[in-house]
């Protein structure tokens, strides 16, 4: 028994140091690898930014071009309504004078 005594004792007093420095290791991998975990969720967080910003960018531009589709058309409709007001007027007359003047109503 007093050699087992002695045993532990000494594996207390050397086992203790190493354990001590294995923890500290498996501290420090878990350090290192929360950093290069971080680096990287950093540069992933930037590049989602830039999509985002990417993405504002692109929904003004259709905006736009949406917005400047939809005055063209409004200004094309407005001219082809001009266009037909000019024109009903002179088809009323046409018809007017074709409608008169049929063969055999003398």
């Amino acid at each position: 028994m007093g050699e087992l005594v002695g045993l532990v004792a000494v594996v207390c007093i050397f086992g203790w140091p190493i354990i001590g420095m294995f923890f500290k290791h498996q501290r420090q991998m878990a350090e290192m690898r929360m950093n290069t975990l971080g680096k990287a969720d950093e540069s992933l967080l930037a590049e989602l930014h830039e999509i985002k910003r990417q993405m504002a960018e692109l929904r003004d531009t259709t905006t736009r071009y949406d917005m400047s589709f939809d005055s063209a058309l409004q200004r094309m409709e407005s001219r082809m309504s001009h266009v037909e007001q000019r024109i009903a007027p002179a088809n009323t007359a046409q018809a007017r004078l074709a409608g008169g003047a049929r063969p055999g109503s003398h």
